[in-house]
C-alpha cells in the first residue's frame, strides 16, 4: 500500500522542495532508453554523443534539473555516451542543439521550448504527465510506469520513434 500511495504522489514529490531522488533514477533511466527509440538519433549526436539539456527556470526547477543532468551525465548507451546539462531558459538561444530536451518547466515554458524542439526535430520530454500536451514524451506513473507518447507532435516534429514504444505506451492526441 505504501509503494502505491508514493506512485500517487510522484509529481508531487518531485516539484515539491524535497524531490525523491530514488524515482528520479528511475524516470531519468527509462528517458535515456527511449531517447534511443529516435530512428534518427545518430544524426543527431553531437560530437558523436547523446547531448541533453534539461531545462529549467526557477530555483527549485535547476535543483531538480542539476540532479538529472548528474544521473545521467558520463552514462553509455551501447557504445554512445551521454553527456547532460542542467540549462537555463533563457541561456538556451546562447547553445547548440543538442540531441535531446528534457523539460523541468511549468505548462506556458514549456510551450515556448515545443516550439524550439519542433523546428529542430528534436525529442521533447517532460517530467509532469500534466504537460504531455506540450511535449512528446512524459511518464505516467502509478501502480506501473506507462511511458506516454504525444503522437500530433511527434509528426509535427518529424520524429519517428521505434515501434516497440507504441506496444507498451498510452497515446496521447492534442484535441484539434
Amino acid at each position: 500500500m505504501k509503494l502505491i500511495v508514493s506512485f500517487l504522489l510522484i509529481p508531487w514529490l518531485l516539484f515539491s522542495q524535497g524531490f525523491d531522488g530514488r524515482l528520479m533514477e528511475i524516470e531519468t533511466a527509462l528517458f535515456e532508453k527511449i531517447i534511443f527509440l529516435d530512428y534518427d538519433i545518430r544524426k543527431k549526436l553531437v560530437q558523436n554523443r547523446a547531448e541533453i539539456y534539461i531545462v529549467y527556470k526557477t530555483k527549485r526547477q535547476k535543483r531538480v534539473a542539476e540532479k538529472a543532468a548528474e544521473i545521467l551525465d558520463g552514462k553509455k548507451f551501447h557504445d554512445i555516451p551521454i553527456k547532460a546539462h542542467a540549462v537555463a531558459f533563457d541561456m538556451l538561444q546562447k547553445r547548440d542543439t543538442p540531441t535531446v530536451y528534457i523539460a523541468v518547466l511549468s505548462s506556458k515554458d514549456i510551450q515556448k521550448l515545443l516550439q524550439i524542439a519542433v523546428k529542430n526535430h528534436r525529442l521533447l520530454f517532460t517530467y509532469d504527465p500534466d504537460n504531455i500536451s506540450h511535449a512528446m514524451v512524459s511518464l505516467q506513473i502509478d501502480a506501473k510506469i506507462t511511458p506516454i507518447v504525444n503522437s500530433d507532435m511527434l509528426k509535427q516534429a518529424n520524429i519517428e520513434l521505434r515501434p516497440i514504444i507504441f506496444k507498451v505506451a498510452k497515446i496521447y492526441r492534442n484535441a484539434s
